[in-house]
């Protein structure tokens, strides 16, 4: 399913237990979404997200709305990315890893643009989401040889998914 199809599913959605449970497995089976950014974003745990998914429970009805909102919005934000893959490239490849304000740029670019959220960025660079989170407001970054093998990773990333 297309990101625009499941907003349109999510558009017309019923306050039923079954279409809370279809909509959450589909935003999380199509990788638009892990388990764990659903649970962050709701303030609740991951178990009550695969809860949600295997349709044992949903929150209230009222709820539900705010959920599909929320969803809705974060869709549409990966949809309406502001940068796309050949930006990224050529904004990695003229980086230099001497300068921080450059690092900064790249790590803001590819979260603002939807092509990683802070989590799975600290997961492809096997560090914490507070580190990802550090590195984006420019308070630190890495050492210029850790930034070049990132960049290096970075470009091998998106080339593969070009």
């Amino acid at each position: 399913m297309t990101r625009e199809e499941l907003i349109a599913k999510i558009q017309n959605a019923t306050e039923s237990d079954k279409d809370f449970q279809e909509i959450v497995a589909v935003v999380i089976d199509n990788g638009f979404l892990t388990e764990m950014e659903v649970a962050r974003e709701f303030g609740c745990s991951r178990p009550t997200v695969q809860r949600w998914k295997t349709g044992i429970n949903a929150p209230l009805p009222g709820m539900r709305r705010v959920v599909y909102n929320c969803l809705t919005k974060k869709l549409l934000k990966q949809l309406n990315r502001n940068l796309n893959r050949e930006e990224i490239i050529a904004k990695i490849r003229s980086s230099s890893t001497e300068d921080d304000s450059d690092f900064q740029e790249v790590i803001t670019s590819v979260i603002d643009g939807c092509f990683f959220t802070e989590l799975t960025l600290a997961e492809f660079c096997t560090v914490a989401i507070p580190t990802v989170r550090r590195w984006k407001s420019g308070e630190n970054s890495p050492h210029p040889f850790v930034r070049q093998a990132f960049f290096d990773q970075l470009l091998k990333h998106f080339q593969a998914t070009t």
